[in-house]
């Protein structure tokens, strides 16, 4: 689509991957099957996604992107 999806990170098992999405108001991350579907809101906002290691959390960050202070990590 038009949306700028960056960030990739695959699940451990293969199955899923969460992505950054740039696109308005809906602007998050994401996840969606390898296999093909629907992508799934995991978060509105944020940025830099990545599975835990055993594929049961997200870790993403959020901060300001126009000014280069420290920002936030979050995990859901």
């Amino acid at each position: 689509d038009e949306a700028d999806e960056i960030e990739p990170d695959v699940s451990p098992d293969g199955k899923t991957v969460v992505y950054r999405s740039r696109h308005g108001d809906s602007s998050g991350i994401y996840r969606v099957p390898l296999a093909g579907g629907a992508s799934e809101l995991v978060v509105q906002g944020g940025s830099q996604p990545r599975y835990s290691p055993d594929g049961r959390w997200i870790l993403y960050t959020v901060r300001n992107e126009q000014e280069w202070s420290p920002g936030r990590i979050y995990v859901v």
